[in-house]
Parts: C-alpha cells; sequence; structure tokens
C-alpha cells in the first residue's frame, strides 16, 4: 500500500522521499492513515524537523485520526532537539487524558529537551513521575541523560548523586553514564573527581564507543588535564580503544602542549595506519 511505502522510506531513513509520498496522497485520492502519519512524523523527528512533526500531528487530530505511541514519541523526540520541554510535557498529559501510556522510550525524550535547555529540577521531577505515576524502570540511557541534564544545569553533585543511585534504580552503570559524568565534572571543574572516573572506567574495560572518546578528550583539551590525556593514550596502547579522529588530534595537542613528545608519536602512528 501507499502508506506501507511511506513506512518503508522512513525505515530505510529516506525521509524526504517518505515525505514527498506524503504529501501526494491526496493526489492518488487517498486518505492518510494512522501508518503514514506515523512514518513521515517518525522521519521528521529523525532528521531534527520539530516543527514539521508538531504540524503533521496537529493535522493527523484534526483528521480524526487518534494518535499512538508512535507519533507521540517521535513528535516528543523532534522537540528534544530544540530543548521544547514545555511541549513536551503538554504531549505527556495529553497522552494521558487520552490513555496513550507513555513508555520508557517517552520519558527519555522528554529527559532530552530538559537535558538540552539545563532544566535540572524539572528532569529529576519527570524521573519521580516516571517511577510513581508510570510504574516505569530508568534505564541506561535515563540514567545518562538525567547526568547530562544536571551537569549542563552546573549542578555537578546532582549529577553524581544521580550516579551513585543508580544501583538503587537496578540500573549498572556503564560507560555512557561513566563517560557522561566525568564530562559534568569538567563543566564543574572537578578535576581530581574526573581522573579518578577516567581510571576506573577505563580499568572496568568498557567497550565505549567513538564518540566517547571525543567527548573524553574533549574534556581533556578543556581542561587542559594532560594527565588524563596520557590516561586515554595508554588506554589505547594497552587496552585497544579505538579513538574517534577528533579525539586523537585533540589528544595531541594537549599532550603536545605538556612536553610528552612520546605520546604524541604514539598517537601520530596510530592516525598514519
Amino acid at each position: 500500500t501507499y502508506s506501507s511505502a511511506v513506512s518503508a522510506c522512513e525505515k530505510g531513513q529516506q525521509w524526504t522521499r517518505a515525505l514527498a509520498l506524503f504529501a501526494g496522497l491526496p493526489a492518488m485520492l487517498l486518505s492518510p492513515d494512522i501508518m503514514s502519519y506515523s512514518a513521515s512524523i517518525s522521519g521528521c523527528a529523525r532528521h531534527q524537523h520539530w516543527a514539521r512533526a508538531a504540524r503533521l500531528l496537529d493535522e493527523a487530530r484534526r483528521g480524526q485520526i487518534a494518535p499512538d505511541l508512535i507519533m507521540y514519541n517521535a513528535t516528543i523526540s523532534a522537540n528534544a532537539v530544540a530543548a521544547m520541554w514545555a511541549q513536551s510535557l503538554a504531549l505527556m498529559a495529553e497522552m494521558h487524558r487520552t490513555l496513550v501510556w507513555p513508555d520508557v522510550v517517552t520519558y527519555n525524550s522528554a529527559l532530552a529537551a530538559f537535558e538540552g535547555s539545563g532544566q535540572w529540577p524539572g528532569a529529576l521531577a519527570l524521573l519521580d513521575e516516571m517511577r510513581s505515576r508510570s510504574k516505569l524502570r530508568p534505564d541506561l540511557t535515563t540514567c545518562a541523560t538525567l547526568i547530562r541534564a544536571c551537569g549542563k544545569g552546573l549542578q555537578w553533585q546532582r549529577a553524581a548523586e544521580v550516579f551513585s543511585q543508580m544501583d538503587d534504580l537496578a540500573v549498572g552503570p556503564d560507560w555512557l553514564t561513566h563517560t557522561a559524568l566525568i564530562r559534568q565534572y569538567g563543566y564543574g571543574q572537578q578535576w581530581s573527581l574526573a581522573a579518578r572516573l577516567l581510571t576506573d572506567t577505563l580499568g572496568r574495560g568498557f567497550r565505549m564507543d567513538l564518540e566517547a572518546s571525543r567527548q573524553l578528550a574533549i574534556t581533556c583539551v578543556e581542561g587542559q588535564q594532560w594527565q588524563m590525556a596520557l590516561q586515554l593514550c595508554e588506554a589505547v596502547q594497552n587496552k585497544g580503544l579505538q579513538l574517534h579522529p577528533d579525539a586523537r588530534h585533540m589528544l595531541i595537542y594537549t599532550l603536545r602542549n605538556a612536553q610528552q613528545p612520546d605520546a604524541v608519536a604514539f598517537l601520530q602512528q596510530k592516525a598514519e595506519h
């Protein structure tokens, strides 16, 4: 069907084609259904077009199509890109009124909007609602987003509290939350805490992704923390840590300024291979 084609394009990350197919429905004397709306809104969210996502959701309502969980989640996810936390809360309130129950994805997307705006009190309040009203269990993304939200509000102590409560939340810390907290310590210029946690992170042998290495390198260069940069360099050499290209450049810059020629030479050699 035409709606299936729209959905297939969105899942194949061909969102412009998906929206073009969606816009062509009236010319084919076809009416959009919940599948085509969900796919189109998801495409907008994936490519950070929050205003268009909101318009499509409103259009669905006016067309007597009741939004489902996928449509709400996609719209809230799009709002997160623009840090539109108030709009996200309004949509969640609408979900409760229409008996569409939020899931963990809903809350994580709304929390991301609070993170973007540095609204850490709202993020913590949303965590309480998630656990008490919706009876949902936070996951690693929930905790990492909360840690970043607290840090962007310059509340590194709050970020550390969230990290320390992860066992109580039945969520074990991983590289995602470790990296998030190290960044927040950097924002608060708590370099000894950052270095200690970096040592713990590397000692646990987490398989970090490239973006994590970039975030850690940013912390090193922002604080001119060459000892931490040296730790990362040693992890590349001894633990097989993979570096984002940007991370490698930042570490070389920091270590060169700290007059650590051996480490610089090692990273440059790794770059050549």
